[in-house]
Order: C-alpha cells, then sequence, then structure tokens
C-alpha cells in the first residue's frame, strides 16, 4: 500500500508529545504523507502553543478554530455538572460546588472535557485523516481521541510511553488501560510486548518497533565520521569542551526517582570532580522548574557539572562516552 497522500494528525498538544513525535512526523513527510499537529488548551495553560509549535515552525491546526457552537458547550458542561452532583433537596449545584472543592477548577474540567469533544469530533469529520498518532492513550486528551476514532473507525495508532514500571501498573493499571481505544500500539521490545499482554491487552494490537524517538541517534551512531562531528559540536556547544570524559544522567521526574535523586547526583559530582569527569544532568521535560532551579543552584560551584533540560538531552547522550 501506497503511503504518499495519506492524512496523518498527531496530537502534540503537550511538548513532550511533539518532542516525541517530531521524528516521526518527519519521516512521514518523506514518505510523501500529508501530516499535520493537532494541538488543545488546558485549564492550567501547561505548554501553551507560543513555546514549541510556533519557534519549531511546524504546521498544526488547533481544536478550538473548529468549535462552532459554543453555547452548546455551556449547555452541556452545565447539564453534566448538575447530573454528576445531583440534586439534593435543599442544595443547589452550586452549594455543593463552592463547598466541595475549587468550583473554578473543576467547572473548567468539565468544559474542557465538553470544547475537546466537540472539537475532536468536528476535526475527525473535516479532515478525514487515514491515521490519528497519539503518544499514549493514558491522559485527558489522547483518551477521547482515540475514542472518537474508534467511534467513527479512524486508524489511531499509539506508542510506548517509556520504561513501564510494574507500581504504576499496580497503583493506575496504566499498562492495561494503555489500547483501550487505540487499534496498534507500538512497543519498544519483546519484554514489554510480553509486560502488555500480561497486563490484558490483545497480542493482535501490539508491535514490536523500537524506540522511533531515538531513531535521529542511531542514524548518527551508524556514520562514525557523523558521529564525530556532533559529538565535538555539542560538548563545545554545551561548554564541556573534548578534553574530558562526558557522562550524562538522565534521571526520570525526580519525584518518581527510585532512591534518593539528592543523593545520586552529590555523589556523581564528587566522583566527577576526583577523577576530572565532566557530568551532564539532563533533566526530564516535565520536571517542575522549581527543580530544574534547585538542582542548578546546587551543582553551580562544580565547573565540571552542568543541568539541562530539553531537546539537547539526546545530543548529549550521542556525544557523551
Amino acid at each position: 500500500m501506497s503511503l504518499v497522500g495519506k492524512k496523518v494528525l498527531i496530537f502534540a498538544g503537550r511538548v513532550h508529545y511533539f518532542l516525541r513525535l517530531e521524528n516521526l512526523a518527519n519521516s512521514m513527510k518523506e514518505a510523501g504523507m500529508s501530516v499535520r499537529m493537532l494541538t488543545a488548551d488546558n485549564c492550567l495553560n501547561i505548554d501553551p502553543s507560543t513555546e514549541y509549535l510556533i519557534p519549531a515552525e511546524v504546521e498544526f491546526i488547533h481544536s478550538l478554530d473548529y468549535l462552532k457552537n459554543v453555547g452548546s458547550v455551556s449547555e452541556n458542561t452545565r447539564l453534566s455538572l448538575k447530573r454528576f452532583f445531583g440534586a439534593e433537596a435543599g442544595i443547589t449545584v452550586k452549594d455543593r460546588l463552592s463547598s466541595y472543592v475549587d468550583p473554578y477548577m473543576l467547572a473548567y474540567s468539565f468544559r474542557e472535557a465538553e470544547e475537546c469533544l466537540q472539537s475532536f469530533r468536528l476535526i475527525l469529520s473535516e479532515e478525514t485523516p487515514d491515521v490519528v498518532v497519539v503518544l499514549h492513550e493514558n491522559s485527558f486528551w489522547t483518551k477521547s481521541l482515540a475514542y472518537l476514532c474508534a467511534e467513527k473507525d479512524i486508524l489511531c495508532v499509539a506508542f510506548q510511553e517509556g520504561l513501564l514500571r510494574h507500581r504504576d501498573q499496580e497503583t493506575h493499571r496504566k499498562q492495561t488501560t494503555s489500547a483501550e481505544y487505540v487499534r496498534h500500539l507500538l512497543v519498544w521490545s519483546e519484554d514489554s510486548k510480553s509486560a502488555y499482554i500480561a497486563a490484558g491487552i490483545d497480542e493482535k494490537k501490539l508491535s514490536v518497533v523500537g524506540i522511533p524517538h531515538l531513531d535521529p541517534l542511531f542514524t548518527i551512531l551508524q556514520d562514525n565520521d557523523s558521529w564525530k562531528k556532533l559529538r565535538a559540536g555539542v560538548r563545545e556547544s554545551s561548554g564541556f569542551g573534548t578534553q574530558r570524559p562526558l557522562v550524562v544522567f538522565a534521571p526520570p521526574i525526580l519525584s518518581r526517582y527510585e532512591g534518593d535523586p539528592t543523593r545520586a547526583i552529590t555523589e556523581m559530582v564528587g566522583w566527577a570532580t576526583i577523577n576530572s569527569i565532566n557530568i551532564a544532568v539532563c533533566l526530564h521535560p516535565l520536571e517542575p522548574r522549581e527543580n530544574l532551579d534547585n538542582v542548578k543552584r546546587a551543582v553551580e560551584n562544580h565547573e565540571s557539572t552542568k543541568v539541562f533540560m530539553g531537546r539537547v538531552t539526546l545530543d548529549l547522550i550521542a556525544a557523551s562516552d
């Protein structure tokens, strides 16, 4: 089957979705497919498109551009809130909201859900994509989008987002809920596939494809000349130079680190100082800004250690020893 001309929508409503799927989007374009990113607002204004999609100069559409009947969104939100809280004698919905939980956040969550459901339905009808790609199905937006794709019989594909943690399955059934509506779940390894099968995912949905967002890194590493040039360029631009060995420490979000991240970083910095080794601490893209600042302050007196966050991580890994 030819891929030329096939229409693809890739949900990129968070910056890490975009970073993980950008290479896939470029590969699809090279294969002749028509690819656009899709984004949506969120009530906390996390990762607005102005911070990453517009600076990256990628073509994208916004869910709210397709929303035509705002009045129905407000009315359906009101009805949803009323159904959710029910009706008790002498107690209005307003009273229950104000006494139970922050009304702005709860009300906006319902409204956001209604906005997404209406706009996503309209997008799928008007854009008629051949395939919709989501990083994973375990989020507010992607679960809704995958459901609507199944409703309209549109192919929807998801990926294994990261290393599988058994505690996520035990506490949130994260693996079990990873492919409720997507037609295919593309995973990193046979071990990952086995974990998903053990969690109840239909084996027919699973395919082992490796780690797509690392493809550029592996491509560079296969060409020794390209790797040497990248290695030297990244080390110079990041302030390390090429004289000392470089070690990259790229932990998960520090609150999920299995151990004491402060102790780990402290011991690593001490080891690097004694052995004349450079350390690049590359924090997770979703790490709170406060933690980033705290880690930077903790290592600011150690010239051999620098702290990074964002797209430079893969380049530093490629340039490391």
